[in-house]
């Protein structure tokens, strides 16, 4: 036993690494088998009609000014998201019916690549560094998490327009903070290759902010505080980081600006609130998702993260000389950066937002929670960890802390069976597959697709979907064949009308 024991001390950082991955994997298999009975719907057809089209006409090299058509007359029409329009046009549809299943794998690898991006320059450029096993056990730790439990798997993963406009303008607000921390370590005067860096990074802010609106208050929010101690701190690249933000700000502004956005809020559902109130508002909704989805099994979550956050927080510490002072402000005020995304929502429509917003939310939560826990782990260390008494502390942590953590891991996955495992995306993923529903599902699409490819028939009627399975059923047509979802897949397959029949 004594040797088993020894075995697992000086491996516990290789099997706690190999456990997180294969949990990560393990999540996602059935997300990616369930995928491949994965259809266009709603928007899909409506902002992917011209390119479509081109590609049907041979020819490709026309859709990317085909997409800045459709995001210049949609500005004007119905929204002024003007960088997400353009993206929507290019969604992998436009290719074919079986390229569509390839949005989750787009998704995912955003939210994956850009959070991992995010926290390896958290190291900054100094010689220490966490150690790679410590690094990949923790990301996969944290994505396993933000996967298994997001709420409204469908939305985010398999409709590509609700996963594109909010998960992956999500990811790219975070790639825009971790190219400043690059920025912050240019010499006062950059050269040309960091002088194309840096228009990189203007690129970046203008297509966030010609994004949803959500991801981009937010943005503003941080982009502002991150200027003020910039020029606080009088850092030699604080007149780039303001350039930055401003040129944020104007394509923020033209977003919302935008006539369309005017002509939207006419729809009926739209009742704005005061700025006080959804203030208010949006941060009691936040302090409430965070007291919700802050359970016993995130609480083991974060207490497996420990050794991670522990030794991050000791490199930045060498790498940037940064000290954690006072962080109960800091816990504020990212809060308020993370309740910022709501905010936009809820004033327009005096909601909470679509089910795809809650996505995000719940995405920036795993990642706010962690960022916080970090920064109190982070001071912590800066006032107590070099007293004597913490000292036998920390030698119990490096010999038994990796054998801690597998432990706890096994008893969330016990928690995570006993408890709501019904309502995880895996589990709908993989009930969906093993009931036969998805491929029903499937059937009934692909039987739809046979009409709607036969160029004879100019007026479509379908019955309704009879296997509406989740997660991978997001929308359907309606009664009226006037509504945006049945006009949309008319256009996209040259029909005059799609009808459905709805029995009683």
């Amino acid at each position: 036993m004594g040797k088993v024991v020894s075995a697992v001390k000086r491996k516990q950082a290789f099997l706690f690494c190999a456990a997180t991955v294969l949990g990560i994997i393990v999540v996602c298999i059935p997300l990616f088998v369930v995928a491949k009975y994965n259809y266009m719907s709603s928007d899909d057809f409506g902002y992917g009609a011209i390119t479509h089209e081109a590609i049907l006409n041979g020819q490709p090299w026309k859709i990317f000014g085909l997409a800045a058509k459709q995001a210049a007359d949609t500005y004007f029409t119905w929204q002024g998201s003007f960088s997400a329009i353009f993206l929507f046009a290019l969604q992998p549809g436009i290719w074919g019916e079986q390229y569509y299943q390839l949005g989750i794998y787009i998704i995912i690898f955003f939210l994956i690549m850009m959070q991992s991006v995010l926290i390896w320059r958290f190291q900054g450029a100094g010689r220490a560094k966490v150690s790679k096993l410590c690094l990949i056990g923790f990301c996969a730790l944290m994505y396993m998490v933000q996967i298994l439990y997001v709420p409204y798997p469908g939305q985010c993963f398999y409709w590509f327009n609700g996963g594109l406009y909010y998960t992956i303008f999500y990811t790219l607000q975070l790639l825009l903070f971790s190219e400043i921390f690059v920025l912050s370590r240019f010499p006062a005067k950059l050269n040309g290759k960091q002088w194309i860096f840096y228009v990189w990074m203007l690129f970046l802010a203008v297509v966030i902010g010609g994004g949803n609106l959500a991801t981009g208050l937010s943005t503003a929010v941080a982009l502002f505080l991150l200027t003020v101690i910039f020029f606080m701190k009088k850092h030699k690249h604080s007149f780039y980081l303001l350039t930055l933000l401003l040129l944020f700000l104007i394509s923020y502004m033209i977003n919302a600006a935008a006539p369309g956005n005017g002509i939207r809020g006419q729809e009926p559902g739209y009742h704005s609130m005061s700025p006080v109130t959804t203030v208010f508002v949006t941060m009691w909704h936040c302090i409430l998702n965070i007291y919700s989805w802050t359970d016993i099994k995130m609480w083991l979550i974060l207490l497996i993260a420990v050794p991670f956050l522990w030794q991050m927080s000791g490199v930045i510490i060498r790498n940037w000389n940064f000290t954690f002072r006072f962080p109960a402000v800091f816990t504020i005020l990212l809060f308020g950066v993370y309740a910022a995304q709501l905010a936009p929502i809820t004033f327009m429509e005096g909601t909470y937002g679509p089910e795809r917003m809650g996505d995000m939310m719940w995405f920036g939560y795993v990642l706010w929670i962690f960022c916080v826990e970090g920064y109190w782990l982070g001071w912590f260390r800066c006032r107590f960890g070099e007293e004597r008494a913490f000292r036998k502390v920390k030698v119990f942590a490096k010999d038994y802390y990796g054998m801690l953590q597998l432990c706890c891991l096994m008893i969330w996955c016990v928690l995570v069976f006993m408890t709501n495992v019904r309502s995880s995306s895996t589990y709908k993923a993989w009930a969906a597959v093993r009931s036969g529903e998805a491929a029903k599902y499937g059937a009934e699409n692909e039987e739809r697709l046979e009409i709607l490819r036969d160029p004879e028939i100019k007026d479509v009627y379908f019955y309704e979907l009879q296997h509406r399975v989740e997660p991978i059923y997001v929308f359907d047509i309606t009664g009226d064949p006037n509504d945006n979802a049945n006009v949309f897949m008319a256009r996209f397959y040259h029909k005059n009308t799609v009808n459905l029949i709805e029995e009683d």
